[in-house]
């Protein structure tokens, strides 16, 4: 078998002709009002527009739907917030989404001056240190603001990005850039121009106080977050004279509690021009036709001189600095170096370094620290800015191994590099599956314009870009190496994570302020005429998966067949009707099986050979469903079925992997329990359950320890008596993958064929293991963590799901508690200011014979809890009713339904949920479609009466004791306290 492996690679060392296409030339065309520049040979078409204000506009066509992802881009991040006003930059971003002169007011006229008058007291609060005085003047602050708030309009520009159909409307703010998305649909693209022209042409900073009070809640979550106290450090000492380390994107308290309009507002007209933001798409749209649109409504734009960043260059340190983190979260160790900036040679190999050291199959690291279970976990990446890179090592110890072991092990792959301990063949493998990485990434909308995006804000060449593959394939062995011993030396920060009591922080306390009035039944002139822009009308595609899925038999198993068309990809899944709800043992498969190889054939082997292949494997998990799958180029195909057969029939029997494995789990399951988010999960869980719930449905440590790994492997060798499906994404004709998988795929013995037929009246009994809780009164379930936050989440069981209820529940959801502009948002963070994150959702049941659930979410500070709380009950007492709003809610579903596709790559799995949940294999539904536009606002509220009002609701609380009592919440409902033995099960 052996010898069968070693002829494979040497096959793949022979034949792999993967060469990723070389943009060399350009073409310029020049008209009055553009210059254009296009590519030779460039499969993503894509456009550089410069144009006379010197904006630029960059654009990539495909047309695999009728959507268009854009992105705003602007040079400029938090580098170059002023020194004495940090995290301007990102509070800017926010204040991006409150309007102009034109929209967000109801009477300019009237705002204005009040406007003006808040500016004038924020300059005198910011110059005032008298305590009593400061408190007087943000007194004025709060009262002004609210009778300004009575001309706002707040969240217009939500509004009319719901009323667009646009998802994932958003922004971010970084160390070199501001980036403002939507995600639109084509036939928008004319009505989004217009709104973004608007918006960036005069932003108001109005209704600041409210937002400068999320901006707070996000400082005080990065305050409870030990991963955030390690970057910032690790940045503070390798950047000791640069911005990088010098200031935070968030912020200093001592800033935030200070802010100045004015500053903000110079900032905003200092980097915020023509010259210095590209607006990216990509997706279906004419790019000439868009240009000429961008002339026009942006031609107001003026190009101005901007000031450099200057900064004086890092000096080299021959001594290793270390330094320590203390914190309540899992211990870790994080190793930093300075490489040079992103676009040069160095970079390049600073990512080639990366890839030989981890790339998540056969690196360094891979094999020697994860493999051999030397960490519990070990990584590396590379993180490219604007004026430097940093090169990171990440890992986390075992039980009894000391933070300073895991960072000589990291070190001690790194010097592998350093001494070039890698072969040609090596560099090879990690090429071949960048570049099936690229074939990936460049299908993808988002990540097109993620790519275009970077290589604008770093000031990159489009050519030299997109030929970063063929740079590297070019690069030689003598140069990484020099590079890794010239840059990834002495010259390093370490930070080790440990455990403990961290020193108090200081949080923001919560001010004074009132909430604001959101006028949210009023429009603006602007939106009423933007809203009356015409729009060509799309209309869905209806797709019946059963006739896009070819369906037959292999021995008694049925597969699902679907060619890829786009590229020479395939993707292979075996997919058993077994799962972790049907043994709780099947948990450890996975994990063990990325350790072991098979008899005489070694996990290092394996992994080589799958990856010198460009291929990957993985064991999932589902509740009632096990999946094993294998993707990667078509001509190795037959290898990988082959290969992956042999892990599954004769995978190695290893009681030295088994028993680490174990002590590996255990030392996880304690790290999960000193983290919040993992213990918020779980109390998620207990709180809709009870005991016995998914989170608590787990071999207890006692359990696990009597494990072996014959155990293991007589469980996955089970399979082959499991029918399951198999399921086949890619170029091959049918017919000979049905002849790969009779021949190299072990089918079990027992030849009664697979339910080939759509039985839509399916049941399967797993679904009813957990039962949720029936709640009659309410109920407070509370874990207790050491945090500045309070984490608030509500539940309640209602009805079973139904399909016929698939349009009602969309409108409910993306009314009540969708987005930016819905009435959850906008009470709960607009107005009260009393949570960075919040929703509500009626969640459907992802299994058939479950119910759906009512489901709620506050994120606060403690000093806010029951003002949070209060909002929250508010709202689901009571719906709010808005007409207007409504309208708009659903127009953005239907514009959704219209333009959404659905890929042939996905066809496959979205027909098995379609038919286990019993629900039609046409998709988008039509029947929710033809339903959406008769829905009306009494509906929605009828719907709210009867699955969400007076309910009583089970909250499932993570707070810190010491500041949420027994006492506070006990005005909600009998408190029962857990520990995280009962809430994890172990």
């Amino acid at each position: 078998m052996k010898k069968y492996i070693i002829v494979l690679i040497c096959l793949f060392l022979a034949e792999t002709g993967h060469s990723q296409s070389i943009i060399r030339g350009f073409n310029t065309q020049q008209t009055p009002l553009w210059e254009m520049r296009s590519f030779s040979n460039d499969p993503l078409k894509v456009r550089y527009y410069t144009f006379q204000n010197g904006l630029t506009l960059i654009t990539s066509n495909q047309k695999i739907s009728p959507r268009v992802y854009t992105m705003i881009a602007v040079r400029t991040g938090s580098k170059n917030d002023p020194s004495t006003n940090t995290g301007l930059a990102h509070y800017l971003e926010h204040m991006l989404f409150k309007g102009t002169d034109q929209y967000g007011s109801l009477d300019w006229l009237k705002e204005e001056p009040l406007l003006k008058q808040i500016d004038r007291l924020y300059e005198l609060y910011n110059h005032t240190t008298d305590l009593k005085s400061r408190k007087n003047i943000y007194h004025a602050i709060d009262s002004i603001s609210q009778a300004a708030a009575k001309f706002a309009i707040a969240n217009e520009y939500d509004k009319m990005c719901q009323a667009l159909g646009a998802e994932g409307t958003n922004a971010f703010t970084s160390n070199d850039e501001t980036v403002y998305i939507n995600d639109i649909p084509s036939n928008m693209v004319s009505k989004w121009l217009s709104l973004e022209a608007e918006r960036f042409r005069k932003p108001i900073l109005r209704l600041f106080h409210t937002e400068l009070e999320a901006v707070y809640e996000e400082k005080n979550i990065s305050l409870d977050r030990d991963g955030d106290k390690v970057y910032e450090k690790l940045f503070a000492e390798l950047f000791k004279g640069h911005n990088y380390g010098l200031q935070t994107t968030i912020g200093t308290v001592e800033h935030l509690k200070n802010p100045s309009l004015e500053a903000i507002r110079n900032y905003y007209n200092e980097y915020y021009v023509s010259n210095n933001m590209a607006i990216i798409m990509s997706g279906d749209f004419d790019p000439d036709a868009v240009a000429a649109e961008v002339a026009a409504k942006f031609s107001y734009m003026q190009k101005t001189d901007i000031m450099s960043y200057v900064f004086k260059e890092e000096t080299s340190n021959n001594n290793e600095r270390s330094f320590d983190v203390v914190g309540p979260d899992a211990e870790s160790v994080t190793i930093g170096f300075r490489i040079p900036n992103a676009g040069k040679e160095e970079a390049r190999a600073g990512k080639l370094v990366d890839l030989l050291l981890n790339n998540s199959v056969a690196g360094f690291i891979d094999l020697n620290l994860v493999k051999e279970q030397k960490l519990l976990s070990a990584n590396s990446g590379v993180e490219q800015m604007m004026d430097y890179g940093v090169f990171m090592l990440t890992g986390k110890p075992k039980t009894g191994q000391s933070l300073e072991e895991v960072k000589d092990l990291l070190l001690g792959q790194l010097e592998k590099v350093r001494r070039g301990e890698f072969d040609k063949p090596m560099l090879d493998a990690i090429l071949l599956n960048e570049e099936i990485s690229n074939i990936t990434k460049y299908k993808d909308n988002q990540s097109r314009c993620f790519f275009l995006k970077d290589a604008y804000i770093q000031g990159i060449d489009y050519r030299d870009a997109y030929n970063e593959l063929a740079a590297m394939r070019e690069m030689n062995k003598d140069f990484i190496v020099d590079f890794a011993n010239l840059f990834l030396n002495q010259d390093r920060v370490v930070i080790y994570k440990r455990k403990g009591e961290s020193a108090v922080a200081e949080k923001i306390e919560k001010p004074e302020i009132h909430a604001v009035e959101l006028n949210r039944d009023k429009q603006s002139q602007f939106v009423k005429h933007w809203l009356a822009m015409p729009s060509k009308a799309i209309l869905p595609e209806a797709v019946n998966l059963k006739e896009v899925v070819k369906r037959e038999y292999v021995g008694p198993a049925v597969l699902n067949y679907v060619q890829n068309n786009d590229n020479k990809l395939f993707s292979l899944s075996y997919r058993y009707d077994y799962g972790k709800w049907h043994n709780k043992s099947l948990s450890l498969v996975a994990p063990y099986m990325k350790l072991v190889g098979t008899q005489g054939y070694s996990a290092a082997d394996v992994s080589k050979a799958f990856y010198r292949w460009g291929c990957k494997f993985a064991f999932m998990e589902g509740n009632d469903h096990y999946n094993i799958s294998i993707d990667g180029p078509e001509e190795f195909f037959d290898s990988a079925v082959w290969l992956l057969d042999r892990l599954m029939n004769e995978p190695a029997v290893d009681e030295a992997v088994c028993k680490q494995l174990v002590q590996d789990i255990l030392k996880n399951r304690a790290d999960a329990k000193l983290n919040t988010s993992a213990i918020r999960r779980a109390l998620s869980q207990y709180a809709i359950y009870g005991p016995q719930n998914p989170s608590t449905w787990t071999l207890s440590n006692q359990e696990l320890e009597k494990m072996k790994a014959e155990d293991i492997v007589k469980l996955l060798k089970g399979f082959k008596n499991i029918k399951h499906s198999v399921d086949y994404y890619g170029p091959r004709e049918q017919a000979a993958v049905a002849k790969t998988i009779a021949t190299l795929h072990t089918l079990p013995a027992d030849q009664t064929k697979h339910e080939l037929a759509f039985d839509l009246s399916k049941s399967r009994p797993v679904d009813q293991l957990f039962k949720e809780q029936t709640q009659t009164t309410r109920a407070v379930y509370f874990v207790h963590y050491s945090q500045v936050q309070a984490s608030i989440n509500w539940f309640y069981k209602s009805s079973g799901v139904n399909e016929s209820e698939a349009a009602i529940t969309a409108a409910f959801n993306q009314y009540f508690g969708g987005d930016m502009s819905s009435v959850v948002f906008q009470n709960i963070r607009e107005a009260k200011a009393l949570a960075y994150s919040t929703y509500a959702v009626y969640n459907s049941a992802s299994m058939r014979n479950k119910p759906n659930m009512m489901m709620g979410y506050v994120g606060t500070q403690a000093d806010k809890f029951h003002d949070a709380i209060g909002a929250m009950n508010e709202l689901l007492t009571g719906l709010p009713k808005n007409d207007d709003i409504f309208s708009l809610a659903k127009q953005s579903l239907i514009n959704r339904m219209e333009t959404n596709r659905i890929k042939p790559e996905e066809c496959i799995g979205a027909l098995h949920s379609q038919v286990e949940m019993g629900f039609s294999t046409t998709v988008p539904d039509m029947k929710m479609y033809a339903a959406l536009p008769n829905l009306q606002m009494d509906d929605v509220v009828k719907f709210h009466q009867e699955r969400v009002s007076g309910k009583p609701y089970t909250l499932a609380i993570v707070a810190d004791r010491s500041r949420v009592t027994n006492v506070d919440m006990s005005r909600y409902g009998k408190v029962t306290e857990l520990t995280l033995e009962q809430i994890f099960g172990y």
